[in-house]
């Protein structure tokens, strides 16, 4: 036991004593990069404590500064005990610092383990990735620093459900919004591999995502993946909600550009509602531009006011947010607006149906509306023609053929068929609203009738 006047003393000897043990070790190993523990500072007091020939403890307290002889691996706390050549206990204030991260806890222990060593940290923790700034946040993580000949890149481990602040820089964005993400456990590898495993949420202000795990590569990658009952839903600009088994994505200059549903898959947009096996959204600039829907079990099924479509597969286009197309494939059929008085759609099918649509001006409000339907490969239509007068039945159509055409009335009230087109193998059946008229040749209801019953003889 020291005395506070003689501190000065004994960190020297402190420090000479774990540099000639660190010194010692060094000669039995040819590994350079193993820490030696050396205590540089000390306020208040120290011990230093020969339990065995050559096994050193040693105690301090006050504004300790620990570190690893000739690297930048630093560590501070209000006190230290550190036993050996192979563990240090920190109490108090505790912060580690080395060349890529930065964390702060109540606790901390570092420990040599055969040939690796790592960084226990517990309470209330802070890590730090000092080049992504990406932060966790739990009561315990476990910080495993990179080592020649064991890891390349900085591993981090937590649980007890930690909250991950994850950044991700593109030259596109001066001031990223990082990505809060919540398990009940987190890996990290680098700074660019990401694992979350129980209960996951992601939230930003553009999305926000669940699942039971997940796992991002923000480096060489350029994907991830949401495992496991996924939902992921837009923000408020390119409103969408997004669910299927697993939801892979895709990423370019490590912003998402695409998102698979695959299983059971599901999505609910603004105008929309698509059911498949799989849907796929490609996007530009974080807006969806591109909707694949492709499926078996479950054939892609979408509908909005306006039209409904089936087929073995879908491919809705919407540059910049406005629809401008559809097509189906295999099987394909595609119906236009419900008539309100039947409650039925005309439709078009065919091996491949197409449709185009325009943005129109309805009563100071931009809407969407059909202007042209293409199907081939056995196509086949049926629709209903304006009536020629007021008041009056619409006339009724159905054609085969192996090609047709259907070209759309657009205005600002109307959206309905003008004229359409058939080509090759053509044949079906038009039906005109007849027109009712007097019956001359019938009697007067008022008449007194003749007695046409069948008498018995």
């Amino acid at each position: 036991m020291t005395t506070p006047g003689r501190l000065l003393v004994l960190s020297l000897l402190l420090a000479s004593t774990a540099g000639g043990t660190a010194l010692a070790q060094k000669k039995k190993s040819d590994d350079e990069q193993r820490c030696r523990l050396e205590l540089v500072r000390v306020q208040r007091r120290g011990v230093r404590v020969e339990t065995a020939p050559g096994v050193v403890n040693m105690f301090a307290g006050g504004d300790v500064h620990v570190k690893c002889r000739d690297q930048d691996v630093n560590m501070f706390a209000d006190s230290v005990a550190i036993f050996g050549e192979n563990v240090a206990q920190f109490i108090g204030k505790v912060r580690y610092r080395d060349s890529t991260t930065a964390m702060d806890a109540d606790f901390g222990q570092y420990n040599k383990v055969g040939r690796d060593e790592y960084f226990d940290a517990q309470g209330r923790v802070v890590h730090t990735d000092l080049a992504t700034k990406s932060t966790i946040k739990g009561p315990r993580i476990i910080y495993y620093r990179p080592i020649e000949g064991i890891r390349d890149e900085a591993e981090v481990f937590a649980d007890r459900r930690p909250t991950v602040e994850y950044f991700i820089e593109d030259s596109t964005t001066r001031n990223p919004e990082p990505y809060v993400i919540v398990g009940d456990r987190v890996k990290m590898n680098g700074g660019d591999a990401l694992y979350v495993a129980g209960r996951v949420t992601v939230d930003r202000s553009d999305l926000n995502a669940r699942s039971d795990s997940l796992w991002l590569d923000t480096g060489e990658a350029n994907a991830g993946q949401l495992i496991g009952n996924a939902n992921l839903k837009g923000g408020d600009r390119d409103t969408f909600d997004l669910t299927g088994k697993t939801i892979d994505l895709s990423l370019e200059s490590k912003r998402v550009d695409g998102m698979l549903a695959r299983e059971n898959a599901k999505l609910v947009g603004k105008d929309l509602s698509l059911d498949a096996d799989s849907i796929r959204l490609g996007m530009t600039d974080g807006k969806v531009d591109v909707t694949r829907a492709w499926g078996g079990k479950t054939r892609p099924h979408a509908v909005t006011a306006d039209y409904e479509a089936k087929g073995d597969s879908l491919v809705i286009e919407s540059p910049e947010q406005k629809l401008s197309s559809l097509r189906s494939y295999g099987d394909a059929w595609v119906g236009l607006k419900t008539d309100s008085a039947s409650g039925e759609r005309d439709w078009i099918s065919g091996g491949v149906v197409e449709v185009d649509f325009v943005e129109r001006d309805s009563l100071g409000v931009k809407t969407t509306a059909v202007k042209e339907v293409r199907a081939e490969r056995s196509a086949h239509t049926y629709y209903r023609m304006a009536a020629e007068t007021p008041g009056g039945r619409a006339s009724v159509n159905y054609t085969r053929a192996d090609k047709i055409r259907v070209v759309m009335l657009v205005d600002a009230l109307k959206n309905e068929v003008e004229r359409v087109f058939a080509e090759g193998n053509v044949d079906g059946v038009h039906l005109q609203p007849g027109v009712l008229r007097a019956d001359s040749t019938r009697a007067d209801s008022t008449a007194r009738r003749p007695n046409t019953t069948r008498q018995r003889r």
